[in-house]
């Protein structure tokens, strides 16, 4: 499969600035970005009204300019807007998260396929570099460092595979799962994600295309698995047999 046919386009600068907005937000839109990196943040939580007068004072811009990046939010599937009550920062739910990891397992697949196959030397230091970053930020207990830099991975792989339209793609879902996982997975940037990361580089730095996605779908099941919804109700157990000694 086709992918970019010179290391030295613009695919390494934008892995320099890279973050979701890069890739999902319009086209000089700040407010978009500002709102959506808020999100992305946890500064703004999933139910959070975004009242249009409000932001329109923070921005100093029309309620009409406000409406029209929310609009783009709705879009991209971080912001909900109902009739009559505004704007909310998402709240996928059970089925929500069920959908969009569904999604990510398929085109992610891709993603890694293409990386294996086609990596240059700089793209597999650009990947080593970015897990180092993430074992640094957890050393550190930097926990929403960690936190973005663990959903970013994704998105350097996705722009390494040299499909824009699908690194755009891969941005909106990679937001969806951020909220998911601030509302239902209650250990923030865990250490196997970490682990789970550095494993797929070396499947990728051997060019084991069928290892690499096999890896990135064990990843994705692994955090979709961690997740606890509020009707999640703990195993039955037996305590007979956990406490009979045999």
């Amino acid at each position: 499969m086709p992918r970019r046919s010179d290391p030295g386009d613009d695919t390494l600068p934008m892995l320099r600035s890279i973050n979701a907005a890069a890739f999902a937000a319009p086209a000089d839109d700040d407010i978009y970005v500002s709102i959506f990196d808020a999100i992305q943040d946890g500064k703004l939580p999933p139910g959070t009204k975004l009242g249009e007068d409000q932001l329109a004072v923070v921005f100093q811009v029309s309620r009409t300019r406000i409406r029209q990046s929310l609009r783009q939010l709705a879009f991209a599937g971080v912001v909900e807007m109902f009739k009559n009550r505004g704007a909310f920062v998402a709240r996928p739910t059970r089925r929500d998260a069920n959908d969009i990891y569904a999604a990510r397992r398929l085109v992610e697949a891709d993603v890694v396929t293409m990386v294996a196959l086609h990596h240059t030397p700089a793209d597999l230091s650009a990947l080593r570099a970015h897990v180092a970053s993430q074992k640094a930020a957890l050393a550190g207990e930097e926990r929403g460092t960690a936190r973005r830099l663990i959903a970013e991975f994704h998105l350097v792989l996705a722009a390494l595979a040299g499909n824009r339209s699908l690194a755009r793609f891969i941005a909106q879902l990679v937001a969806q799962t951020t909220l998911i996982n601030m509302l239902y997975d209650t250990r923030e940037a865990p250490l196997c994600s970490v682990d789970e990361h550095e494993a797929l580089v070396d499947r990728i730095a051997a060019r084991d295309a069928a290892g690499s996605v096999a890896m990135m779908t064990e990843h994705l099941q692994a955090v979709e698995r961690r997740l606890r919804f509020p009707d999640d109700r703990p195993p039955a157990v037996d305590f007979t047999s956990v406490f009979t000694r045999g």
